[in-house]
């Protein structure tokens, strides 16, 4: 989800849209986890899974509407799809054995969750669940590497021979921009060209 200024109504309608997409998805038994993430690349921030729970699944799939809301103080300079990318590697991904009963006993980048180290988005991506990535922006992603590099790392995630396990949605600005009360946007050429 896009943070910069520009993003306050978008959020909102996201957050207040929300309660129909759950209600969707209970209608074809969907098992789902999701996340949200920023489009401000600034580390370590990068890529944390945002809110409490750091994803929502059918049991608590209300507190979706705190995470989404992810405010309007972010860069101006949006890279959502770098920033997925950065979600979905290690080490925020990352499980380990090693054992912990605090923090400071799992290292640079990794946390103590359940007694075990690993990164802070770990248990997010599940063996054999979809990927839906959905990217929500006002304005044109700024990722430093081309669509085409991205779309390959999120292809990898779930193997190339598996095209039923990837889908990329984008609620952007279509070609040429667009402008209503609900909020204007710039057209999101990198989004389009993925989903």
């Amino acid at each position: 989800v896009d943070d910069s200024g520009s993003m306050s109504q978008e959020q909102g309608n996201l957050a207040e849209s929300f309660d129909a997409f759950i209600k969707k998805a209970s209608e074809w038994e969907s098992n789902f986890q999701v996340g949200v993430i920023t489009t401000t690349v600034e580390f370590p921030e990068a890529g944390l899974l945002e809110g409490s729970p750091s994803f929502v699944s059918n049991a608590n799939w209300e507190k979706f509407i705190n995470n989404v809301l992810v405010g309007t103080n972010g860069s101006g300079h949006e890279q959502g799809l770098w920033a997925a990318k950065i979600a979905l590697s290690s080490p925020l991904t990352d499980a380990t054995e090693t054992p912990c009963e605090s923090d400071s006993d799992c290292g640079f980048f990794h946390v103590c969750a359940n007694g075990l180290c690993g990164g802070k988005n770990r248990g997010f991506m599940r063996e054999g669940a979809a990927l839906e990535l959905v990217f929500v922006s006002d304005e044109e992603d700024q990722s430093p590497e081309s669509a085409d590099e991205y779309l390959k790392f999120f292809k990898s995630l779930k193997g190339f021979d598996r095209p039923d396990l990837l889908h990329i949605h984008a609620i952007v600005g279509p070609a040429g921009g667009c402008d209503s009360n609900a909020g204007g946007a710039v057209a999101g050429h990198p989004y389009l060209e993925l989903a």
